[in-house]
């Protein structure tokens, strides 16, 4: 099995995307666009129609099929 999906995915959603400073899902976006990442992304918190620029959707199964990568920024 390939590895290549995580390592440069053609999409990614955030799970638990957030835009309070200091939070993991914050950061997560963050870092996706410092480094630039130019592909789709997908964002889901159910307590926001959007963050910042981004639609949010309010649950994974709102999410399209085939989605490479999925970070899970959410509390334990």
């Amino acid at each position: 099995m390939s590895i290549s999906r995580l390592l440069r995915p053609r999409s990614v959603a955030v799970v638990g995307a957030s835009s309070t400073r200091g939070s993991l899902g914050a950061g997560v976006l963050a870092n996706l666009d410092r480094f630039r990442f130019a592909n789709p992304l997908y964002l889901v918190n159910p307590r926001y129609d959007r963050i910042g620029e981004r639609a949010c959707v309010r649950s994974i199964s709102d999410l399209p099929d085939g989605i490479d990568c999925a970070v899970l920024a959410i509390p334990q």
